[in-house]
């Protein structure tokens, strides 16, 4: 979706979701995948419970390498989420 209307974004793309697909505003549950930025998560707001927010795998692993390059277990860890495995990720 490319936001080009005067309306609010996520009103926008709630209309673009009803004009393209099969969405049902009474029924369809959505997950929005951002960066964490506050206009992104806002989606929760607007959508009243029929969205969740996920920050994106991209930018988790990021971060994690960010902050977490120099540490010894860093590989243990970038496995670890490669592998979807948040239990050993945090240990």
């Amino acid at each position: 979706y490319f936001h080009t209307g005067s309306e609010p974004f996520w009103e926008g793309f709630e209309s673009f979701l009803e004009q393209h697909y099969d969405y049902d505003a009474t029924k369809t549950k959505l997950v929005i995948n951002g960066d964490g930025a506050g206009w992104i998560s806002a989606c929760q707001d607007d959508f009243k419970g029929r969205a969740f927010y996920h920050l994106d795998r991209f930018h988790v692993a990021r971060d994690l390498h960010l902050i977490m390059k120099d540490h010894p277990r860093y590989s243990t860890m970038r496995r670890a989420l490669n592998e979807n495995d948040p239990e050993r990720l945090i240990v």
